[in-house]
C-alpha cells in the first residue's frame, strides 16, 4: 500500500506523504518505555528516518497519548536526538 500511494506522486507532484505512527487503540505503554531509554530510543529514530529517507516521505505523524507527567522530558529528547542524525 505505502510503494501505490509512493506512485500516486507520479500525477501529483506536490502530494505530501507521511507515515503515521501509533494512535489512540496503540496505547502510550509501548511509546513510553521506548521513550525511556535511551537506546531503545535511538534505535526507534534511526530507524523511523530511515523510513522516511528510504521511501523518500515528507515525515512521520506520531500520535503518542503520552504520560503528561513524561511529556516534556522525553518529546524534547528525542528532537535533540533527531537533530544530531545525519
Amino acid at each position: 500500500m505505502l510503494r501505490k500511494t509512493i506512485e500516486l506522486r507520479k500525477a501529483n507532484p506536490n502530494l505530501k506523504i507521511l507515515i503515521a505512527v501509533g494512535g489512540w487503540n496503540q496505547g502510550s505503554v509501548r511509546f513510553s518505555d521506548m521513550a525511556r531509554h535511551g537506546a531503545n530510543k535511538g534505535r526507534f529514530i534511526s530507524s523511523a528516518v530511515a523510513m522516511v529517507k528510504k521511501f523518500q516521505l515528507d515525515g512521520i505523524d506520531m500520535d503518542w497519548e503520552c504520560n503528561s507527567l513524561l511529556w516534556p522530558t522525553n518529546i524534547l529528547q528525542m528532537h535533540g536526538h533527531i537533530g544530531k542524525l545525519p
